[in-house]
């Protein structure tokens, strides 16, 4: 997964004609919502198709599984609880910081410290969804910021804009606003 990071490339070079078959499913559909659906579809038979085909290499033992110390750390880490957490679990694992990190990255695509920062701000959208007026501080502190503005940074970085503007921008799908021109 490490490879994909900050990698930009054509589905083609990834999935061949079939990504070309799967965009026109796409845009037959007459609204976003029906384009999502039958999305959701596609990858629901793409990943049938790769379940298969990993079932098949496991039989013949070549199947590639996530160490237990990256399943075990994801699940840590998917917790609203402030900072620190990577560096505690690490502590809990038993591996040198250095070393979780580096199979971490390689096995899931990004650095434990960033999965932490998503996951929490994912979290961080669920109190906050359909509102129109937010207490941030206390939801900051609710989901383990350290204080406000950690919570506008995070927002900045991974939304690409503040707090209000998200609450502006948002629709019913949770992480998903409009792209602006």
């Amino acid at each position: 997964m490490s490879e994909l990071e900050d990698a930009s490339f054509d589905m083609r070079d990834l999935w061949g004609a079939e990504a070309v078959w799967m965009r026109e499913r796409v845009l037959v559909a007459r609204t976003p919502r029906a384009m999502l659906e039958v999305l959701a579809r596609c990858l629901d038979e793409r990943l049938g198709a790769t379940a298969r085909h990993a079932a098949s290499q496991a039989a013949l033992g070549n199947s590639a599984r996530l160490h237990p110390a990256v399943v075990y750390m994801a699940g840590e880490l998917d917790m609203c609880d402030g900072p620190g957490r990577v560096h505690f679990v690490t502590g809990k694992i038993g591996m040198s910081q250095r070393r979780m990190a580096q199979l971490f990255h390689e096995q899931i695509g990004v650095s434990p410290k960033t999965f932490h920062r998503v996951r929490r701000f994912q979290h961080t959208l669920a109190p906050v969804r359909g509102s129109r007026q937010v207490d941030w501080a206390g939801v900051a502190v609710e989901c383990g910021y350290y204080d406000q503005a950690h919570l506008s940074h995070d927002f900045r970085r991974i939304a690409g804009m503040t707090p209000s503007a998200y609450l502006a921008a948002a629709t019913e799908h949770l992480n998903h606003v409009p792209l602006r021109d």
